[in-house]
Parts: C-alpha cells; sequence; structure tokens
C-alpha cells in the first residue's frame, strides 16, 4: 500500500492527493453508511453494483487491497445472478474492511512530505 500511495504523493503532490482520498473517503463511507442499505431494501441490484465496481479503481490507487477485495466478490456476486441479501449480512465486515484500511492511509498522508 505505501509505495502506490507514495508515488502517487510524489506525481500529484501532497495537496491533490489529500483531497482526492477526502473526496472517495467521504463518497464511500456516504454509500457504506447510508446508500446501500436503502439500495437492498429497494432491491436496486445496478446501483449496487456500480457501488461496488467504481469504489475498486479509488481503493486500488490508495491500497486498499482488502476492500477492493471485498468490493469485487460482491460485485462479481450480483453479476452472477446472486441475491441482494447478502449486501446485508456483510455489510459491517465491509465497512469495517475500509474503516481500518483507511487508517492505514491517513497516517500515511499525515506523514511529513515524501521525498
Amino acid at each position: 500500500m505505501n509505495n502506490i500511495l507514495q508515488e502517487y504523493q510524489k506525481q500529484l503532490g501532497q495537496p491533490k492527493i489529500a483531497e482526492l482520498w477526502g473526496i472517495y473517503k467521504t463518497e464511500t463511507r456516504d454509500g457504506l453508511y447510508s446508500k446501500l442499505s436503502r439500495w437492498v431494501l429497494q432491491s436496486e441490484k445496478e446501483l449496487l453494483q456500480n457501488f461496488f465496481h467504481s469504489r475498486q479503481a479509488g481503493g486500488k490507487t490508495f491500497g486498499l487491497s482488502n476492500f477492493v477485495q471485498a468490493c469485487q466478490q460482491m460485485e462479481e456476486h450480483l453479476r452472477a445472478g446472486g441475491g441482494i441479501e447478502i449486501i446485508n449480512s456483510r455489510l459491517s465486515t465491509i465497512s469495517d474492511l475500509f474503516e481500518q484500511e483507511a487508517k492505514q492511509v491517513e497516517n500515511i498522508l499525515n506523514k511529513k512530505e515524501v521525498k
């Protein structure tokens, strides 16, 4: 995780990568803690798939490997015709993965500028 994020810090600069992280973190938390449960109740399979798909690229950028893997599994499950009820049963675990890895990203971003 450190190498990918540090390389982006070098290329984009600390302020820009911190801004991008803030957007990604806010959108991800909004989905995990607000939208996903509503979409499950409304049987919005396409919105659920799109959420899990869209979180993967940013997750890779910030080195959230376990979170990305969980998102891939959920997207593949839904695309294969699996039921959406599994989202509720795994939402807590997926949210925990995000928060654990987000702390690591925060620690990296809060360090002094990468040389």
